[in-house]
């Protein structure tokens, strides 16, 4: 399949694979991850890749998780990216004040990186993550640029269907 436009290249953290299930899934979330997934493939977007992404997802996928990225990479659905310093971001993150605060935010700041690289987009279901890198944007203002989205949410899931066009400000790191 050729493309006939330049499509949209999005962060999906492990989580979401992790928790996508088959069609027969009945667990909200379950559901919420794998129609996430399913409006990925059908929007012709891309999948960010780095190293710890893929090694990520790898440890971490479903059934269909698993399904669903290789058929992305089957497709040529890909975009790869490299592993980024951000010292701007990593200097915020070290004066946050919490132990625990600072391990949350280093632990998804590859998240950032990637998404930094591609189209500034990002879904995951880790809600303190987010709100951890709402706080460093009050600092960095290039990661108030970042759309990130939770797949059990409703908004996340409409903007993905709709393409995950800019503009939708409720999801801005802001």
């Amino acid at each position: 399949m050729t493309l006939s436009r330049r499509t949209l290249a999005i962060v999906v953290d492990a989580s979401v694979g992790q928790a996508a299930g088959t069609e027969d899934a009945v667990a909200d979330r379950a559901i919420a991850c794998r129609d996430a997934l399913k409006a990925i493939l059908q929007n012709e977007m891309r999948l960010v890749i780095s190293q710890v992404i893929k090694r990520e997802w790898k440890d971490h996928w479903s059934t269909y998780g698993r399904k669903w990225f290789y058929e992305m990479t089957a497709r040529k659905r890909t975009h790869k990216v490299d592993e980024v310093d951000l010292p701007d971001v990593v200097a915020v993150i070290g004066g946050l004040r919490l132990e625990r605060d600072r391990l949350a935010a280093t632990k998804d700041l590859h998240l950032i990186g990637a998404a930094m690289q591609s189209d500034r987009r990002v879904i995951s279901l880790d809600a303190k993550a987010r709100a951890l890198f709402v706080e460093v944007g009050v600092s960095v203002a290039w990661v108030r640029t970042i759309h990130w989205g939770n797949p059990e949410e409703r908004l996340t899931g409409d903007w993905l269907r709709s393409g995950c066009p800019r503009g939708w400000t409720d999801l801005l790191l802001a």
